[in-house]
């Protein structure tokens, strides 16, 4: 019998995280709501980044930390910083503050809907396409460009996105729609 997924190649994303998702279930098509022959159930954790870096710097500033925002031209003027600890926020910018030749960009693009809190479930689906729901807003993304440095939303890109998650939940079959009695 072929097996309904592939495990993912050794150099993809996926290889990665496989591992932490011991509790994956394979949903056949007679109790998948998608109009396919399988799809695949696991149940994650998300983190908010707005709730939960805000909680962060709370739970900083009263142990005593302070943040100081600053530029630096070179990695020198670190090393004539009195703080015993530094974190490393230059993100992009490390390639020419520590010459890195090796940073290579990866952009990705998100798009948010009105936050609905009727949606408590996560999707991802054909082509990378995926959707998070959080307390700010629905998280729609898809977009994996390695080597593009550039920081400017594409429109074209926003509206792929919208329209491949807009196809996922057009595949979903009205019989799953339906609540039970």
């Amino acid at each position: 019998m072929k097996k309904p997924f592939a495990p993912p190649t050794p150099d993809s994303i996926a290889a990665e995280i496989e591992d932490v998702y011991p509790e994956s279930r394979i949903l056949d098509g007679a109790v998948n709501p998608f109009q396919t022959k399988y799809a695949r159930r696991r149940d994650i954790m998300l983190i908010e980044p707005s709730i939960y870096l805000d909680k962060l710097i709370r739970d900083f500033l009263a142990a005593g930390g302070r943040i100081q925002i600053r530029n630096f031209a070179s990695a020198r003027e670190l090393s004539a910083l009195e703080q015993p600890l530094l974190f490393n926020c230059t993100g992009l910018g490390a390639k020419e503050l520590f010459h890195d030749d090796e940073l290579t960009p990866i952009k990705g693009q998100l798009t948010f809907l009105v936050p609905q809190p009727e949606v408590n479930y996560c999707t991802v689906g054909p082509g990378n396409i995926y959707m998070f729901p959080r307390h700010d807003g629905i998280l729609l993304g898809g977009s994996h460009e390695l080597g593009n440095w550039s920081m400017d939303p594409e429109p074209d890109v926003s509206q792929r996105i919208l329209h491949d998650n807009a196809a996922l939940f057009s595949s979903l079959r009205s019989d799953s729609m339906r609540r039970p009695a």
